[in-house]
């Protein structure tokens, strides 16, 4: 049998030896993780892009005719077009240049002021 080096002993060579794979491990572990995690990342960002397509498309007024019409250039006319005609306003709107008031505002004589919680 032969004797280990002085001031060694057989279990603290075992204990550092099982530390090192603990150690070793662990850092594999970390490794897979973090692979996981970008692949993780990855996908979702990729079915992000799928998923607004699939609804940028599902939307009405979005074809792909006309998708493809914006994309190309128009041929230039060489006859001017036409002025739009002015849309005609709604009864329930108000006219362009508001009137004054027939009287001006009158300060309130009630005290205190604009209550939060009304408890």
């Amino acid at each position: 049998m032969t004797m280990p080096p002085p001031g060694r002993e057989p279990l603290q060579d075992e204990q550092r030896l099982e530390a090192r794979r603990a150690g070793a491990s662990r850092d594999a572990g970390l490794r897979r993780v973090s692979r996981l995690t970008g692949l993780a990342v990855a996908v979702a960002i990729g079915l992000t892009g799928v998923l607004s397509e699939v609804v940028a498309h599902a939307k009405p007024g979005h074809s792909k005719r006309a998708a493809a019409a914006t994309s190309r250039a128009a041929p230039e006319s060489t006859t001017p077009a036409a002025p739009a005609a002015p849309d005609p306003q709604p009864s329930d709107q108000q006219p362009s240049n508001p009137q004054p008031p027939e009287q001006a505002p009158a300060p309130s004589t009630a005290s205190g002021g604009a209550v939060s919680g009304g408890s």
